[in-house]
């Protein structure tokens, strides 16, 4: 009856794009072959895909997923870039879904908004990928805010905490327990940034307290304490987070 919106309920064959476009799937499961890969994707996955990336998606009974173009200067990392939880990037997808905008004067906001929330995310102090392995990848979504460990975590999932492990280590290039403490300290500072205190911050990262945060982010970073308090942003810019493991990771 729609048939411009077909591809929302249906799929499409392999094809790309000249700007970067970003799938999301609305509800239902999904199958997407992307990068010499064929992943499984399930409700609110979302995966960001670079111009002239060959792509096809299949849906099963019940899926539903679309599409945004981006503008040329929002490009992934990579050819393919798979999400992190982002309950932004959720409520955003469904205003457009639900808007339906049609001709460029009433798509260019909602495109604009896309941007800009994707451009933030060069702005995360530990970036972070999602696994691919559809297991492993609803456990990353439990990760940032789930006091289970990782052993009950893969247990609820039918997967032995060594596969899990492994699975994190392959596809994220961090090992789970890293992926895990860096996920809760981007919430923590994605708080601070938009103006929450230290205890507020502490809260929504599951830590105890604001001291504990600090002690964590210190652990991390390689940043003493003291020197966060002082002065945190200008710490974190000194410590880039690919030198500050020392090992840790």
């Amino acid at each position: 009856m729609v048939p411009q919106n077909s591809p929302r309920l249906l799929g499409h064959g392999p094809h790309s794009h000249d700007v970067s476009e970003l799938v999301y799937v609305v509800a239902g499961r999904a199958r997407l072959d992307v990068d010499g890969a064929r992943v499984p994707l399930s409700a609110r996955d979302a995966v960001w895909i670079a111009p002239g990336t060959v792509h096809a998606m299949r849906y099963e009974s019940g899926g539903m997923a679309f599409g945004a173009l981006l503008s040329p200067g929002t490009r992934p990392r990579g050819p393919v870039q798979f999400l992190a939880p982002m309950p932004e990037l959720d409520r955003l997808m469904i205003t457009i879904l639900g808007a339906a905008p049609s001709g460029e004067e009433q798509i260019r906001p909602f495109r604009s908004a896309l941007d800009s929330l994707l451009g933030a995310l060069d702005g995360e102090h530990f970036p972070l990928l999602l696994p691919r392995h559809p297991a492993a990848r609803r456990v990353a979504r439990r990760l940032a805010t789930s006091e289970e460990t990782l052993q009950e975590l893969a247990f609820h999932e039918g997967i032995s905490l060594r596969q899990l492990q492994r699975l994190f280590l392959e596809e994220t290039g961090v090992p789970a327990a890293t992926w895990r403490r860096r996920s809760r300290l981007n919430v923590a500072l994605r708080s601070l940034r938009g103006g929450s205190s230290t205890v507020v911050a502490a809260h929504r990262a599951r830590y105890s307290s604001g001291a504990s945060l600090l002690r964590a982010l210190s652990r991390e970073t390689g940043v003493p304490p003291s020197r966060l308090v002082q002065d945190l942003w200008g710490a974190l810019r000194e410590a880039p987070p690919d030198e500050a493991c020392q090992g840790l990771c």
